[in-house]
């Protein structure tokens, strides 16, 4: 009857509740900002500036990967790990 060994039980659950794999979650379409360069090493690769902005379109390319729209048309890949959500697409809108 102790207090203590409730909490840590209740510990536990809150930690099994992190160590979810984050690629089952889906990558929400927006306005991403890289938080640091990337050089592609393929050509469906795109090349990322540090605080680049770049829209997302969605997850592609394997795990780990997301698909967003070059400026002069088309799609590329770049690491979803270097990119940071600024402002997620209203659902239903298209631009």
């Amino acid at each position: 009857e102790s207090p203590a060994d409730e909490d840590a039980d209740y510990g536990d659950g809150d930690d099994d509740s992190y160590e979810q794999p984050a690629d089952d979650e889906p990558l929400i379409p927006g306005t991403y900002r890289a938080l640091y360069p990337f050089e592609p090493e393929g050509t469906a690769e795109m090349a990322l500036e540090e605080e680049q902005v770049v829209h997302v379109i969605g997850r592609g390319g394997g795990v780990g990967w997301a698909i967003v729209e070059k400026q002069g048309g088309g799609h590329a890949l770049v690491p979803e790990s270097c990119l940071e959500l600024v402002q997620a697409d209203e659902p239903g809108s298209s631009s």
